[in-house]
């Protein structure tokens, strides 16, 4: 009877365990997974490419935890979790589910991350969207979310594009200029170039609509055979013409194109219109119009020149032929030297910045000039006396006449008299040396101090006797300027207002002169 009752009361306990049990199961408690930090929480995805998703990291988490009412672990199986995602300012109100797994991480491709904008964002979202992801974990029953964390996604923007239609350049009223040197300060327009817009239009619009006026237009020209292929720049402007003035472009022509003064060159000229506004960039070339153009020598006109031929062996350093002129007016141009030359000699003119090479005013026709490095072009004299030969180097002309010198006189010596040597005219330093082979040119190179409170100017004495002085027709003119040998009523000096190296040069057969100050 016992024995009957233990197994009674055994059946009785075990019928109670499983009720214990399921009691039991429903008080358990959840701990939610923690989402490991990620390396970067700032992506910028890149252009899409058809058949290409890169993997981009591994976002892991923490296995969520499980405990009975007393908080002992429990173990859950068929656990799942969940990655949901909402935008940052959402508050998770509408997540949206983008993976499902048992195990503790995902891997994230660019795949990934546009599929996250696209739900959440919409498909023409261009702005940075801040996204929110959290682990909602499902086990037993519970439901339990982890903390989110916060990521940056910043979509791929394509850069917007432009097409361009050309302005058209207009063909321009003449198509061949002949440059003529503006007098002094003078600098006239020469022609205006004109062109209709250029016109920018957004890519693919359905009705093309004009971008901004911000178009830059650049003038571009080159040698007619050269492809412009190295263009040199005109002009820039943002207005639809440009005037071309004179010295600029004879500078130009010179300068950059490699034109020689007094040759025609035959030219294009093209457009270059170029849109940047931004971060959108384009560049469209027009059409190209021709022209030729010859340019005129721009010269330094005081600059000294000088004679380099057979009578110094054609030494492109020796300067003994150097050439005067009437005045030092910047609007003259005209150079002129008279002295003895022998018979079927020749000759080329260097100026200053071309002394040691061989580019010279040559002879290009007879009575005409151009400015060249060439092994032709020599001037020849073909008579031996007494020559005066006369360039222009505004017109590019030179003419060689005969001089008749007999009666002139021939001084024994010649001195440069002024208040730096006392105004002794016998005075050692004072004296200037005769040319060879030209007995009326004279010649002196000094240090010629400035006295202060005295008067600084010079004159010339011939035979260092006061009484034949060469008395200058503009006391103002320097460094070149003609004397006169005792001018009736008139006793001037040369004005000299400073000190330092100069050279003096005197012609007693025409009275020109140079008081030269020679550089630093």
């Amino acid at each position: 009877m016992k024995k009957i009752q233990f197994i009674l009361t055994l059946f009785c306990v075990l019928a109670l365990l499983p009720a214990c049990n399921d009691d039991e199961q429903g008080r358990l408690t959840a701990l939610p997974s923690v989402i490991s930090d990620l390396e970067s929480t700032d992506y910028t995805l890149p252009k899409f490419v058809e058949g290409q998703n890169p993997y981009l990291f591994r976002m892991t988490w923490t296995k969520a935890k499980y405990f009975s009412e007393s908080e002992s672990p429990v173990y859950v199986g068929d656990v799942v979790y969940e990655v949901e995602v909402d935008l940052a300012g959402n508050e998770f109100e509408n997540p949206r589910m983008i993976f499902s797994t048992q195990g503790l991480y995902m891997d994230v491709y660019e795949g990934t991350l546009r599929t996250i904008l696209s739900e959440l964002a919409g498909e023409n979202k261009e702005e940075s969207q801040v996204v929110g992801i959290r682990i909602k974990t499902t086990g037993s029953g519970l439901v339990v979310y982890s903390e989110p964390i916060l990521l940056s996604i910043t979509p791929y923007v394509p850069e917007p594009s432009v097409e361009a239609v050309s302005g058209v350049i207009a063909e321009l009223t003449e198509d061949n200029y002949q440059l003529q040197r503006p007098t002094g300060e003078d600098n006239p327009q020469l022609f205006t170039i004109g062109w209709t817009a250029t016109g920018f239009y957004l890519e693919g619009t359905g009705t093309p609509a004009p971008v901004p006026p911000a178009v830059e237009y650049t003038l571009q020209i080159d040698q007619a055979d050269n492809n412009f292929a190295s263009p040199q720049t005109l002009a820039v402007t943002s207005l639809i013409s440009v005037n071309i003035l004179t010295r600029e472009f004879n500078n130009l022509l010179i300068e950059q194109l490699g034109a020689t003064p007094g040759e025609s060159m035959d030219l294009q000229i093209r457009l270059l219109s170029r849109y940047n506004e931004g971060g959108v960039a384009k560049e469209v070339l027009s059409n190209s119009i021709s022209l030729s153009a010859t340019p005129y020598v721009e010269v330094d006109p005081v600059r000294p020149i000088y004679m380099v031929g057979d009578m110094n062996n054609w030494n492109t350093t020796n300067t003994d032929f150097m050439m005067f002129k009437e005045n030092s007016d910047v609007r003259n141009y005209v150079y002129t030297f008279t002295g003895y030359f022998d018979g079927n000699v020749s000759f080329k003119i260097i100026p200053e910045e071309s002394l040691g090479t061989n580019k010279a005013y040559c002879r290009k026709e007879e009575g005409t000039l151009t400015y060249a490095d060439t092994q032709e072009g020599k001037i020849w004299i073909a008579t031996a006396g007494y020559k005066t030969i006369t360039v222009n180097l505004e017109e590019m002309t030179y003419t060689i006449v005969d001089y008749d010198a007999s009666g002139a006189t021939e001084w024994e010596a010649m001195s440069v008299v002024g208040a730096y040597c006392g105004w002794n005219p016998s005075n050692f330093i004072a004296q200037m040396t005769k040319m060879n082979g030209n007995p009326h040119i004279w010649r002196l190179k000094i240090d010629m101090p400035f006295v202060e409170a005295s008067d600084n100017g010079v004159k010339f004495v011939g035979n260092n006797a006061f009484g034949n002085n060469y008395v200058p027709v503009d006391q103002w003119s320097n460094p070149y300027g003609v004397c006169e040998l005792n001018p009736a009523g008139r006793d001037v000096n040369i004005v000299r207002d400073e000190g330092g190296d100069f050279l003096f040069i005197l012609n007693t057969l025409t009275g020109h002169y140079v008081m030269m100050k020679l550089n630093d």
